[in-house]
């Protein structure tokens, strides 16, 4: 991982120093998102065991609450808890500010491996039907181009809709979809693969409240936590142990 604001690890420093010898805590909510996030995984998942390692590094001791995403951003805004782990979105700052970069979402296609699909450009998706789960944020491309969409209610149907081709492709984050085939779909590995080069990368943060009280402190801490985390090959580590491989920030 490569970090470019290391300037600021003097301020972190400063922040941190004053308040050793006392117990830290900090509260970060999310939503369901596993392998990313999930309350069914150690330390619930590879993007909050990040989190709470680099915590940990700076003397915190970390609570994580996941919640259906609306109320999780909901209780972020209104300072009910410290921070969210969320993408950057300008609209957000009013309310939030944004750590050093954690493991992005990889959002693309999955095809099923008997059909030869290839295309340079959005615009050569018009022959396809795509799955997209109800909710899913997609490329604002998608609706310009009046792409044949068909909604879904969850990933895993959407995932054994294409295994039967009655979609062509399926539009998810990959990390996820690795997940749900090894976990609750394994027979589907035979028949689908994923498609490469992602179609879009959202990079994950830890987006503090402005209206906690001391959030430019935590946001600092948590930095400093987070270099010393990556230098010391934590956040590779944490990856392997999940599975997902080393992603570059």
């Amino acid at each position: 991982m490569k970090l470019r604001y290391l300037p600021i690890i003097f301020m972190a420093l400063f922040f941190t120093n004053q308040s050793l010898g006392s117990e830290k805590k900090v509260t970060i909510t999310s939503t369901e998102f596993p392998p990313l996030t999930s309350e069914h995984l150690e330390n619930y998942g590879y993007l909050t065991d990040i989190v709470i390692q680099a915590f940990e590094k700076v003397g915190y001791k970390v609570q994580i609450e996941l919640y259906p995403w609306a109320r999780a951003l909901k209780y972020a805004q209104n300072g009910q808890v410290d921070g969210i782990l969320a993408w950057y979105k300008k609209d957000r700052e009013k309310w939030f500010v944004y750590s050093y970069p954690l493991p992005p979402n990889l959002m693309g296609f999955y095809k099923h491996k008997e059909n030869n699909i290839n295309f340079d450009k959005n615009s050569g998706l018009k022959p396809y039907t795509i799955g997209v789960v109800r909710g899913y944020a997609t490329p604002p491309e998608f609706e310009k181009l009046n792409l044949s969409i068909s909604p879904m209610l969850e990933d895993v149907q959407m995932l054994r809709m294409l295994s039967k081709k009655r979609i062509d492709l399926a539009f998810i984050d990959k990390t996820l979809a690795r997940y749900l085939i090894n976990t609750k779909v394994p027979a589907l590995a035979k028949s689908i693969e994923w498609m490469e080069p992602a179609v879009t990368i959202n990079t994950n943060y830890v987006a503090f409240s402005k209206k906690v009280k001391n959030y430019k402190a935590l946001l600092l801490d948590f930095n400093l936590g987070m270099v010393r985390l990556s230098e010391e090959g934590g956040v590779r580590m944490i990856m392997e142990k999940y599975g997902v491989g080393n992603v570059e920030m």
